[in-house]
């Protein structure tokens, strides 16, 4: 248990540096780029996204699935080597077929050079996940937790250049900024962790490439299904209304979902790798106990994010984002609702990825992607773009309660039902004393306003978790010291 605490305190340090990071790079969109132009960018992005996912979407998962596997067969290295090989090849295959297709089409050129240049992002950016993936199979979470920071990093100054110093006033600097960060870091994780080994023809296994890609084949469907669910709508509002709609509803969703994903995705981080060892090591019971564990750490964190975002929404988005872009607070709230419901699927769907039946999640998401675009047709047209986001809101939990019903034959999802009480509690506690702050104390500056507001918020959750002993002061010393000390000795 300690030494997942510490990979906890790792991967928490790096999620919430990239959530800060990404909440000041959408800053810096909603004053930079239109509604209308933000709406191009997140069409081309989302085109992108789904020939990614159907393409190589399968490669991360069967990397941390089988990483275990390979490790005991003593093969790691050509399980490794097989796949940055493999990279090479399919990088040559996307930068030219999709740039043949896209500049025979009779679209928007801005479109065509944002998409242009996505193919070529598309070599470094697949790389550096499978190195993250790697790291993250090897439980190096310092090294990834460096990583995704300067990645980020990097991002926001080179937009800013881009943009202010070079003068390129549209969205295409957010793809060139991306395609700068992915090549600089790119090189300099090559030559930092001695990749040049795995580029070697004895090291390419086509078995190994075959079995992986067997494994993942039906996870290419929950790509395009996921698509589906989290993306598809904004096609559909543009088919009935405009890029400027496109743009003010991907806007709060993407900021929603930067920060929520992140939220759920340090746990996940930490929490996968632990899950699998422990099935393929200690059987069911085990297992069960340490997703126990990490759904506790879950319903921690983000049903008091959830209370909070509720509060500071709406003055959020009036202080820190352009005025073109205010009405769509209510767009971020249910975003970041939904991811939260779709966060709770992933312990469920671990039945069916433990057992690699990974067909069922491929149905499971089939399944609520269908109700999504049914949903979408008939609400979008009525109510306007806002509409989308309570259509998948709604999928969400029709796939929550399928996948929890499904799965308890293989695994059971056992809640600890006395913390999720006290942690409902101090968030309720901590929802009151926001409110009683917001109407009784005038602010003039309303982005001072909402920096109290989120840290009275954290104040107050905090001193209510600890005096309904929630959290135990000496755990979380401890926690710390483990940290420091494990960061002390690297170093030296």
């Amino acid at each position: 248990m300690k030494k997942k605490n510490k990979e906890l305190i790792i991967y928490f340090i790096s999620s919430a540096l990239t959530s800060v990071l990404g909440f000041v790079l959408s800053i810096l969109y909603s004053k930079m780029f239109s509604p209308s132009d933000y709406g191009i960018y997140s069409i081309a992005a989302s085109t992108y996204n789904l020939v990614l996912n159907l393409y190589c979407g399968w490669i991360t998962s069967a990397i941390i699935r089988c990483f275990q596997e390979y490790e005991n067969k003593n093969k790691i290295d050509k399980f490794y080597g097989s796949f940055f090989q493999l990279q090479i090849i399919l990088g040559i295959i996307f930068l030219i077929i999709p740039n043949i297709i896209i500049w025979n089409l009779n679209i928007d050129y801005l479109l065509k050079e944002i998409f242009c240049v996505f193919t070529i992002v598309y070599y470094f950016e697949e790389s550096i996940a499978i190195i993250n993936t790697m790291l993250r199979a090897k439980k190096e979470a310092k090294q990834y937790n460096t990583n995704t920071i300067i990645n980020n990093m990097l991002k926001i100054i080179f937009v800013l250049v881009l943009y202010y110093v070079f003068n390129i006033e549209n969205v295409i600097v957010i793809v060139l900024s991306l395609l700068m960060t992915e090549i600089i870091q790119y090189i300099y994780l090559f030559k930092k962790l001695h990749l040049k080994k795995y580029f070697n023809r004895k090291l390419f296994d086509l078995k190994i490439i075959k079995d992986m890609f067997k494994f993942g084949f039906p996870l290419i469907g929950v790509a395009l299904t996921s698509w589906v669910l989290s993306t598809s709508d904004r096609y559909i509002i543009q088919y009935f209304f405009s890029s400027t709609e496109v743009g003010l509803y991907s806007y709060a969703y993407s900021l929603g979902n930067s920060l929520f994903n992140l939220l759920i995705q340090f746990i996940m981080l930490a929490a996968y790798p632990n899950i699998v060892t422990s099935w393929e090591n200690e059987g069911r019971e085990k297992t069960e106990e340490i997703i126990k564990y990490y759904l506790r750490l879950y319903m921690l964190i983000i049903i008091p994010s959830i209370v909070g975002v509720i509060c500071v929404a709406k003055d959020f988005f009036v202080g820190f984002t352009d005025i073109r872009y205010h009405g769509s607070y209510i767009v971020f709230i249910l975003t970041c609702i939904s991811i939260a419901v779709l966060g709770l699927s992933q312990y469920t769907n671990k039945a069916w990825e433990l057992t690699k039946r990974t067909n069922m999640v491929l149905l499971l998401n089939l399944t609520a992607a269908i109700i999504n675009i049914i949903l979408n047709f008939i609400f979008i047209p009525k109510f306007g773009y806002a509409a989308a986001v309570v259509t998948t809101l709604i999928s969400y939990l029709l796939y929550l309660i399928i996948s929890l019903i499904l799965s308890r034959k293989i695994l059971t999802l056992k809640i600890n039902y006395k913390s999720l009480l006290k942690v409902c509690i101090s968030s309720a506690v901590m929802f009151l004393g926001i409110t009683i702050f917001k109407r009784y104390v005038a602010i003039e500056v309303i982005q001072i306003k909402v920096i109290l507001e989120v840290l009275i918020g954290i104040i107050i959750y905090g001193i209510m978790v600890f005096a309904l002993k929630e959290l135990n002061i000496k755990e979380i010393q401890q926690m710390i010291t483990q940290f420091r000390d494990k960061v002390k000795s690297k170093n030296e």
